[in-house]
């Protein structure tokens, strides 16, 4: 949740969970339960490439 929201941000880490959820249980219900997990983390990975300071992360958070 902290990676998808953004290190250094609450509201990113709340943020993050929702999708999280959200995204796992979306992709369970379209694709099928045994790969919604797959689906969630596929996701994050892709975010991480093209954002990899998260959602509302800060640059530079130590």
């Amino acid at each position: 949740m902290c990676i998808l929201g953004g290190l250094g941000s609450i509201s990113g880490a709340i943020v993050g969970g929702l999708a999280l959820g959200a995204i796992q249980s979306f992709g369970a219900l379209l694709i099928g339960p045994q790969h919604g997990l797959t689906i969630a983390f596929v996701l994050l990975i892709i975010l991480l490439i093209f954002k990899p300071t998260g959602v509302m992360g800060r640059r530079g958070y130590e």
